[in-house]
């Protein structure tokens, strides 16, 4: 039995990879789907995608994606309005979700235009990075018609408050990891992987994000010559789309790094697990960079999941990832020397680090997975359709 239809108007969704809504937009689809949800998904996608492997995906998976096209002037806008209230009458949703700034003020439209509920995903850098002249004006807009909007962390929460969006409702639920996909390994597995990589008898500090000033690479690379002092066979392991990497590279040839730093690009989600069980540490040294803050921080919960303890920045959402003391460490941002200590402090107490690690796992199994946070969801939805 359906229990209602939604269209969700997102930035990214797969067959694309990478980026936290777009992970988040699957997770939504991915979880309330069985359920009994049904989606039609309005994608933008920025994060480059072919029209065939749309088209497969879709195929594949049971149900309606439509990339929507660039609409730079008024009268794109306008056809692109005018498809979005096509799709929406021939599919006839009970609710429509947005997520994402571009795509939320779309969704806004729609609902507002043809009366259909509204409900908003908060993540965090739509409400204090201006991208144009009119961004924070359209989301007053947009957002404050929410029905519910929902916030990925508290601190996010608190931005959307403080900026006087006022939505019927919101609610906070973190972001989730997925269980079934991120999970400890074997020692032999991970020793063959090792092995392959030709980091065999490393420690690693692994960081997964695209590499760019937001995500704070700089931060830890800064760190490491005072980690090599103490553990010279130290490996720095940042994984991403390579936005910054010749930056990157300058630095780490600059303080003569480049024995202990690897930069291996995008990889798919097999090896990301593989690289998650291999690391040592988890580390996301994210800072505000104009702006742009890290609204919660999934990666975090997927170390977890493979069983991995994290030193982390105090940016934004992101403590709300972790324990401070109890699943791992939380640092000021934009501080080499206090990430340093944190590593070193990790790296010569096993028994600390071995606890952290344990608490991290088990705090993230009771409420951190999909499993756990889907119910959120499908609580809050089911009661907006009630209303």
């Amino acid at each position: 039995m359906t229990k209602g239809k939604i269209l969700l108007f997102t930035t990214d969704y797969p067959p694309a990879e990478g980026g936290g809504i777009l992970t988040h937009s699957h997770f939504l689809v991915d979880t309330l789907r069985p359920l009994g949800w049904d989606f039609f998904v309005l994608s933008e996608y920025y994060i480059y995608c072919s029209e065939e492997e749309i088209k497969a995906y879709s195929k594949k998976e049971g149900y309606a994606i439509q990339h929507l096209p660039d609409a730079p002037t008024k009268i794109s806008f306008l056809k692109k309005v005018w498809l979005c209230c096509k799709i929406t009458r021939k599919y006839k949703p009970d609710l429509i979700i947005g997520s994402g700034r571009h795509t939320t003020w779309y969704a806004a439209i729609i609902s507002r235009l043809l009366g259909i509920p509204l409900v908003t995903i908060g993540h965090g850098t739509e409400f204090t990075q201006k991208t144009s002249r009119n961004d924070f004006k359209w989301n007053k807009k947009a957002y404050g018609q929410s029905s519910l909007l929902i916030s990925i962390s508290h601190f996010s929460k608190g931005i959307i408050e403080s900026i006087g969006i006022k939505p019927r409702e919101i609610a906070v639920i973190h972001n989730a990891a997925n269980e079934s996909v991120f999970k400890p390994l074997g020692q032999e597995l991970i020793k063959e992987f090792k092995l392959k990589k030709g980091l065999q008898n490393k420690r690693i500090i692994l960081a997964t994000g695209a590499l760019s000033e937001r995500k704070g690479q700089k931060i830890m690379i800064r760190a490491l010559p005072r980690i090599i002092e103490q553990f010279p066979d130290i490996f720095y392991v940042a994984i991403g789309l390579p936005y910054q990497l010749k930056e990157l590279y300058n630095l780490a040839r600059e303080l003569n790094l480049q024995e202990h730093i690897l930069f291996p690009g995008v990889v798919d989600q097999q090896e990301l697990v593989y690289w998650l069980n291999a690391c040592d540490i988890y580390s996301m040294m994210s800072i505000n960079d104009n702006g742009d803050y890290e609204g919660f921080g999934i990666a975090v919960l997927e170390a977890a999941l493979c069983g991995k303890t994290a030193v982390v920045s105090d940016n934004g959402g992101l403590p709300e990832a972790v324990k401070n003391g109890i699943t791992g460490l939380v640092v000021p941002e934009n501080d080499p020397e206090k990430t340093a200590e944190a590593v070193i402090l990790l790296l010569e107490n096993e028994k600390l680090k071995t606890e952290l690690e344990i608490n991290a796992n088990q705090h993230v199994m009771s409420s951190g997975t999909y499993h756990s946070q889907v119910e959120k969801y499908d609580h809050y939805l089911s009661q907006l359709l009630k209303k």
